[in-house]
């Protein structure tokens, strides 16, 4: 009766060849018809290499050992070496046996077998042959920041591309998924300057790196305490700033110029009138150590002495009439009185406070109109009235819808959009279309913003629809076909 004993090695490559390699040998014992024969089939495979020609994993071979007679396997040697002493019993059916050898290696490698029966034992081997087969290693073939440059707050789009096998990406020690060889990370840096990303692929064959800088400017702040002021007088500010600046200097037409300290995050800072300008801006320059800028504003109104103006008033900053404002876009109203008793605001739905003095935001309702700020005051030697205009009309909001992902995406996989409003706030934004999953984003104040959105069936294109609920009930949409 034959012994037959399947040994299999662990399953990589595909075989390379199909011809039979065995040999027989008598029985040491010297009991005639003890025999045994080992057959591997097939002789010969790939193994998987890296460029050091290490072998990356084992491969395939099937050994079938025939005996003439009920016998164990006592013995088992792969080049010379004893891997295992099974011990494996006869059965009543057919008595196979599977078996698992480590061989590991490129080259030739001597199998050996002792199978032993009542009689006596024998001993039979096979060769087998392992050929390299290269496996490189991941390529990463782009690594892009988008944008390169912008301010500390903002999300900046680290994209990387890898070509080969690759088991593992991570940007800055972060896991990322790979779809169709690209992966995505969003990150909001926390600092300025020069900052620096760092993406690693590994894979079977090997690692590879790859690295990418953005210029993060600072982001500052200055708001305006009091909107008039007289020559020697001062003007007083609340000033905001984030991230690391080497320089930081406040000017405008009529007042010193003034620096703001060092390490500054926030502060009131009192700055001297010089001149008398009538209504300019005030700005805040910022520098920062790897020469980004960044700057904000403020409108300033200096005159000589309280006789001189009677009111200011401001939209946004700037008293030019014939401006359009979206509905429900927040609009900065300013004004200020020298001297006046009273004040009246003359306008509909803004629902302006008849105060001397003011500051506040509004929502913009749907009405195209001329407001009015006027004063009076009984000084003598003054005008008894003065009053200021600023006419405004009305804007249709939009939106835009762009798709960040310009290749392909399987089904399962995330598809990148980035969105934007014209209107500013908004309550809701729905995005919807055909294949995809429907992205719900919440309200926000951000007018530029990046999401993820998962393929849910395949079409040679897609158009997608997004709907932005602004304040006050009005929507806006626009769509756009992505890949």
């Amino acid at each position: 009766m034959k012994l037959r004993i399947l040994i299999g090695f662990l399953a990589v490559l595909l075989v390379t060849s199909c011809q039979q390699q065995s040999t027989s040998l008598t029985g040491d014992s010297g009991v005639e018809g003890v025999l045994c024969e080992a057959i591997a089939n097939p002789p010969q495979a790939s193994i998987p290499t890296n460029v050091a020609g290490l072998a990356l994993s084992a491969v395939d071979f099937s050994v079938l050992v025939n005996s003439n007679e009920d016998a164990t396997i006592d013995e088992v040697k792969v080049n010379g070496v004893i891997i295992r002493r099974p011990n494996v019993q006869p059965t009543t059916e057919g008595m196979s046996h599977t078996i698992v050898l480590p061989v590991r290696a490129v080259g030739a490698h001597k199998l050996e077998f002792v199978v032993t029966s009542q009689r006596g034992s024998a001993r039979c081997e096979a060769t087998v042959n392992t050929t390299a087969q290269l496996i490189t290693g991941p390529v990463i073939t782009s690594l892009i920041a988008s944008p390169a440059q912008f301010s500390i707050g903002s999300t900046v789009d680290i994209q990387a591309t890898v070509e080969g096998a690759v088991d593992t990406l991570k940007i800055n020690d972060q896991p990322v998924t790979l779809l169709n060889g690209t992966g995505f990370l969003p990150i909001v840096p926390a600092t300025s300057g020069t900052l620096t990303y760092r993406a690693v692929a590994t894979g079977p064959g090997g690692t590879s790196e790859r690295t990418v800088s953005v210029n993060v400017a600072p982001r500052c702040e200055i708001r305006g305490l009091s909107i008039v002021s007289y020559v020697g007088a001062n003007m007083t500010y609340d000033v905001t700033i984030a991230g690391t600046y080497s320089s930081a200097i406040i000017s405008a037409p009529g007042l010193q110029t003034t620096t703001v300290p060092a390490n500054t995050t926030s502060l009131r800072l009192t700055v001297p009138v010089t001149s008398a300008m009538g209504l300019r801006t005030t700005t805040l320059n910022l520098t920062a150590p790897n020469g980004q800028t960044a700057s904000c504003s403020e409108p300033v109104n200096t005159i000589a002495d309280p006789l001189s103006a009677l009111v200011f008033f401001t939209m946004d900053g700037t008293d030019t009439a014939n401006r359009n404002f979206y509905i429900g876009q927040r609009v900065r109203f300013q004004w200020f009185s020298i001297g006046a008793s009273s004040c009246t605001f003359t306008e509909t739905g803004l629902n302006l406070p008849d105060t001397t003095s003011g500051d506040m935001t509004i929502t913009m309702p749907a009405i195209a109109q001329n407001i009015v700020f006027a004063c009076s005051r009984t000084v003598a030697g003054a005008p008894t009235l003065a009053s200021k205009t600023i006419g405004h009309g009305v804007a249709s909001p939009t939106c835009s819808l762009f798709a960040t992902t310009t290749t392909p995406v399987a089904v399962g996989g995330l598809f990148r959009f980035s969105g934007r409003s014209s209107a500013g706030p908004h309550r809701s934004a729905t995005v919807t279309g055909a294949n995809i999953a429907t992205y719900n984003k919440g309200a926000g104040d951000n007018t530029n913003f990046s999401f993820d959105t998962r393929v849910t069936g395949t079409s040679a294109s897609k158009t997608v629809t997004m709907t932005m609920d602004l304040a006050l009930g009005v929507s806006t949409t626009c769509t756009v076909t992505g890949p």
